[in-house]
């Protein structure tokens, strides 16, 4: 019978690229989750400031206000965030989404969706992944291990 001496060291390196592998995917997929569950709840902040008739700038301030723990420094009001209405049409059916515009009033300024329409805010966060390179088949071609987080919250106009 031959030496055993090194073999702890050789299943060692056949087993620890796999193991690390493994860590770093779990860990990834844990800030992802995070990061939808923190646009999932900013959305759902930036609808109820729509549905009570708040104006795009109120919106985004509510929506980036309840995403503190992201980077939301490249979204704005149509450019990752953006609000839509619709009406319920007299044969019960609902008419397209249409963009959710400002109204300057009187007094205060305000959004143009209907009282009774549905009201939503999208939003479209990339999250950059921490190991790019060793995921980046997990996401488009040329996006440089970026995904798209995307979500959308729909309320009743009150």
């Amino acid at each position: 019978m031959g030496s055993r001496r090194g073999t702890s060291t050789v299943e060692m390196a056949i087993i620890a690229p796999l193991l690390f592998f493994m860590l770093f995917g779990i860990v990834e997929a844990g800030l992802l989750v995070k990061n939808l569950l923190g646009i999932n709840q900013a959305a759902r902040e930036g609808v109820r400031a729509a549905v009570i008739g708040a104006p795009s700038a109120t919106i985004e301030a509510r929506v980036k206000a309840n995403a503190a723990t992201l980077d939301m420094t490249g979204l704005s009001w149509g450019n990752g965030i953006q609000g839509y209405s619709r009406t319920c049409l007299p044969d019960g059916t609902w008419s397209a989404w249409v963009a959710l515009a400002d109204v300057v009033g009187e007094t205060s300024a305000y959004n143009n969706a209907e009282t009774g329409s549905q009201v939503a805010v999208d939003i479209a966060y990339p999250h950059r992944l921490i190991l790019g390179h060793l995921f980046s088949r997990l996401t488009r071609p040329g996006t440089q291990g970026i995904v798209i987080l995307q979500t959308s919250q729909v309320m009743r106009r009150e």
